[in-house]
């Protein structure tokens, strides 16, 4: 176990605890903490996982090691996930108006790199799963690499954009790996983060059920101010902030949790689960989403940052 004992970004040796959380493993429980910063508000995981254990709680059936959109047997799920592949890459055409190179920094199993490539772009890849990563080369013929960004040693000014795609957020040391993006990225080049936003309703609705905690695969969490501050650190400069995954998905993440913490029964659960996640249920939430995403107020944002000529 690891014990941070001061905040990365402003120094601040105070702590404000948040959330206790446990995760089983194969050696009993193990519990986890989330704290903030009083200073700049960065909120992060202490104790936590030493960094070369954590791959222990990354098995192949991590929910985002999904399979490839063609293979998925349900047309409904095939549909909604190839609208969301449509959705990321719109994020980037949003602030790169013509393809060039792009790397996906925790590319999991390619698919996003999959899509980027029908659409012109030259695409790299690095992930830490040896699982997800030969999924990618296999299945897609990508170029991935199975190591973490650091250990790629890219050319700099090489990339037109570098996208983290609900990574930043599992990284133990986000200002190195800011700064290697900042070499690595052309002049100008943008960074587009996807990542939990602890300032979401949802937080405050769910507790400690929210989906964005996901104890302790989560080691940061970032309010924009805190974010902004790491950002300029490494002389990169947020331009937009926008919030347009997650949405329904993540509010069914943060309800299963809750209803674990109920004492009903399963069939009830079940009933539950099955009338939120349905298409009227989707379609009924969908004002109110937009008037989160508007307000940056969802479960998830994407921060858009340009490197700094």
């Amino acid at each position: 176990m690891d014990y941070v004992r001061h905040c990365i970004s402003c120094g601040c040796e105070d702590q404000i605890m948040l959330i206790k959380g446990t995760e089983p493993t194969g050696f009993g429980e193990k519990s986890f903490c989330f704290v903030q910063c009083p200073e700049c508000g960065l909120i992060f995981l202490s104790p936590r996982p030493l960094e070369e254990t954590i791959q222990d709680y990354y098995q192949p059936d991590y929910h985002p090691f999904s399979m490839a959109i063609e293979d998925d047997p349900y047309w409904v799920s095939c549909l909604l996930r190839r609208y969301d592949q449509y959705k990321r890459y719109r994020a980037v055409a949003r602030h790169a108006r013509k393809p060039g190179k792009i790397l996906d920094i925790g590319c999991s199993t390619g698919i996003f790199l999959h899509s980027m490539q029908h659409h012109g772009w030259i695409t790299y890849g690095v992930e830490p799963s040896a699982f997800a990563a030969n999924y990618a080369v296999q299945r897609f013929g990508l170029n991935v690499m199975q190591m973490v960004l650091e250990e790629a040693k890219f050319d700099s000014n090489f990339f037109d954009v570098v996208s983290l795609w609900d990574v930043f957020e599992h990284i133990y040391d986000p200002s190195h790996t800011l700064a290697e993006i900042y070499r690595i990225l052309k002049p100008g080049g943008l960074l587009l983060l996807n990542l939990p936003n602890p300032e979401s309703w949802e937080r405050k609705w769910f507790g400690p059920s929210w989906a964005g905690w996901d104890i302790p695969r989560h080691i940061y969490l970032f309010p924009l101010r805190s974010l902004d501050r790491l950002l300029g650190n490494a002389n990169l400069q947020r331009i937009d902030v926008y919030s347009f995954t997650g949405r329904h998905g993540a509010l069914i993440l943060s309800l299963e949790e809750w209803l674990k913490k109920k004492q009903w029964h399963e069939w009830q659960k079940r009933w539950v689960l099955r009338i939120a996640g349905s298409l009227l249920s989707r379609a009924l939430t969908y004002p109110f989403y937009n008037i989160a995403n508007w307000l940056n107020k969802s479960s998830y944002m994407a921060v858009y940052a340009r490197k700094m000529e």
